[in-house]
């Protein structure tokens, strides 16, 4: 099923709130949960089918769920006639599994990502 929001309703990383999506929160926060200091908490919007995060540009990285698993979909999406903004080609869904081994190996890209732009 196709996110029925508005281009309007989620950032696209253009304007200064490009660490944020906006609309109203998936769930409840308490203040300052999963926080490191002096970072910004990214929330997730509500769509149709699950939990959107903004990664800038058109991007958005979703948690849905579809035939009853539950997916992590990071994916390009693009403006029809109607100013929505519809899931393009490119992009990836990962199961819980393979969600679970990318943030294993959080650290280690990190460094990699480090190592590249020290070079």
């Amino acid at each position: 099923m196709a996110d029925k929001r508005k281009a309007d309703e989620i950032d696209d990383g253009a304007g200064p709130a490009s660490s944020k999506v906006k609309g109203e929160p998936a769930a409840e926060e308490e203040e300052g949960e999963g926080e490191e200091e002096g970072e910004e908490k990214v929330v997730g919007v509500q769509t149709d089918d699950g939990i959107a995060f903004s990664l800038g540009n058109k991007k958005l990285l979703r948690v849905r769920t579809w035939k009853k698993m539950v997916l992590v979909d990071i994916r390009e999406f693009y403006e029809d006639k109607n100013e929505e903004l519809k899931p393009g080609k490119k992009g990836i869904s990962l199961t819980l599994d393979q969600w679970g081994e990318l943030t294993k190996a959080m650290s280690g890209i990190q460094d990699a990502i480090a190592q590249q732009e020290a070079e």
